[in-house]
């Protein structure tokens, strides 16, 4: 997912805000958990970073 947010010039920050604004509270220390796979995600919330991203599914690949 970080290479996903860096191709997009996206921080961890701006990320926050968007997915805070989608309505998920989520912390930029949480969000670098979650890309540093230290903590694990609903598909929710995996379905909200990815749309956030404008990214799909196969973009994890």
């Amino acid at each position: 997912m970080r290479e996903l947010r860096e191709e997009r010039h996206l921080s961890a920050m701006d990320i926050c805000r968007r997915l805070q604004m989608a309505g998920w509270d989520v912390s930029p220390p949480r969000y670098t958990q979650i890309e540093k796979q230290r903590r694990s995600l609903s598909d929710l919330e995996l379905r909200m970073i990815l749309r956030t991203l404008k990214a799909s599914w196969s973009d994890l690949e």
